[in-house]
């Protein structure tokens, strides 16, 4: 068994090689000074500036693009704190969602000192400085302690889920990113109007005090269809429920028969018979006779598939395929991250591989540790080679973000992260 020991020992021995691995004051100071140049620099109107525009204007942020600099931004490790894999490895691929990062950072000035997403966003923008230093690293610590006092189950001297641990997260940010109005989920073509109103009236009563922009970046719905076989009833009722993880069930395949992930998101969705099983009675006229099928009724912007755990046996030695890119329905998926485990279902450690935004270069966040991953993939149409330690996949929805991922967004992300990082010091 490998134990959850990228921790203190492990930590020390590479920050030992270089005496910069922790971001300094130093550092900060100097992109403050950079900062407030920059500042300086808004203050001129067009015809203030030389040639009449605003050419120099953000000249310290427009240089990294297309340059080799780029690559060091979002490339900083986490310190563990003593168990801490799974919750380093979950907020590398948080914050690897770079439209939800930008939405953070854009509204920093608007969330209370108190409010959870407030340390996040200082958390992010940290995460985001430059990284001169090959062991460069920073400690999660202000950030996990606010965590754990909004979700007591999580401490940093017990090993816990990365699933569960993002799940938290998403719900304890959706609490401090409300907004007005309904949700409104892009809904699939094959409901009937029966079903669209009977959804439009669980939209109403369950997220009418509920809406926020975390459900609007990471919710999606799925149907469960309970229908009675008993040819005397044949009721059927739907029910309608959000998610922010996908947990799908790995079929259990003799040999080694190869299962692709779209095959297993179709699994999901059988339909299934309960006969004489206790818990599955008809609501209508009591039999046990009853027929269920879940289906996805509304895929997320972001999409989080988790390999269900069952008992204590995970299914990490699988034969799944993951695509690259995963075409479900009308949607098309873009992989930007995932998460190893290594080591048994008690025990083990957790590695997050993250598609960098700023150079769109694979990265393997190790705790302090980040590493180049080079050639993950043969192509862009084709599957990862060696799958059988993920279990847990970011997917992101292709062209939603394009307004978001430019070379202008990119330079905003990193400059919001300076001014933040000297705001909320």
């Amino acid at each position: 068994m490998i134990n959850c020991c990228g921790s203190s020992s492990r930590n020390e021995k590479y920050k030992s090689q270089n005496n910069n691995s922790k971001i300094n004051i130093d550092q900060i100071n100097n992109e403050n000074k950079l900062l407030e140049k920059d500042n300086q620099k808004d203050k001129f109107d067009s015809k203030d500036t030389p040639n009449g525009n605003h050419q120099e204007r953000y000249e310290l942020y427009e240089t990294p693009v297309n340059n080799k600099a780029m690559s060091n931004y979002g490339t900083i490790g986490l310190d563990n704190l003593g168990f801490c894999c799974y919750f380093n490895s979950a907020i590398q691929n948080l914050k690897n969602v770079y439209p939800f990062t930008f939405y953070v950072l854009k509204n920093y000035k608007s969330f209370n000192k108190s409010d959870f997403i407030y340390s996040y966003c200082k958390l992010i923008a940290n995460l985001i400085s430059q990284s001169n230093y090959k062991y460069q690293s920073f400690e999660p610590r202000e950030f996990f302690n606010h965590f754990h006092k909004l979700a007591p189950n999580f401490n940093i001297n017990e090993q816990n889920d990365s699933n569960i641990c993002i799940f938290y997260i998403l719900s304890k940010l959706e609490k401090d990113t409300k907004k007005e109005g309904l949700p409104d989920p892009d809904i699939i073509d094959s409901l009937n109007e029966e079903e669209k109103v009977k959804f439009k009236d669980y939209i109403y009563k369950s997220y009418s005090n509920r809406n926020s922009y975390v459900l609007d970046y990471f919710f999606g719905f799925q149907q469960d269809i309970i229908e009675c076989r008993n040819k005397d009833c044949n009721a059927i009722n739907y029910l309608f429920q959000g998610f922010s993880v996908l947990n799908i069930p790995i079929v259990t395949l003799q040999g080694n028969q190869i299962l692709k992930l779209e095959d297993a998101l179709k699994y999901y969705e059988y339909k299934r018979l309960h006969k004489n099983k206790n818990g599955f009675n008809c609501s209508s006229c009591k039999e046990s006779n009853i027929q269920t099928q879940t289906k996805i009724i509304s895929y997320p912007k972001i999409l989080i598939i988790n390999f269900k755990r069952i008992g204590e046996k995970y299914f990490y030695d699988h034969n799944v395929q993951i695509p690259a890119k995963l075409n479900l329905d009308k949607y098309n998926y873009e992989l930007i991250g995932f998460i190893m485990h290594i080591g048994g279902a008690l025990s083990g450690h957790n590695i997050a591989i993250c598609k960098n935004f700023f150079d769109n270069n694979w990265y393997e966040y190790d705790d302090s540790i980040v590493r180049k991953v080079d050639k993950l993939y043969k192509n862009e149409e084709s599957y990862l080679p060696d799958t059988k330690n993920g279990f847990l996949f970011f997917y992101k929805k292709q062209n939603v973000f394009d307004n978001i991922e430019t070379q202008q967004q990119k330079n905003f992300i990193i400059r919001e992260s300076a001014k933040v990082r000297k705001e909320l010091i």
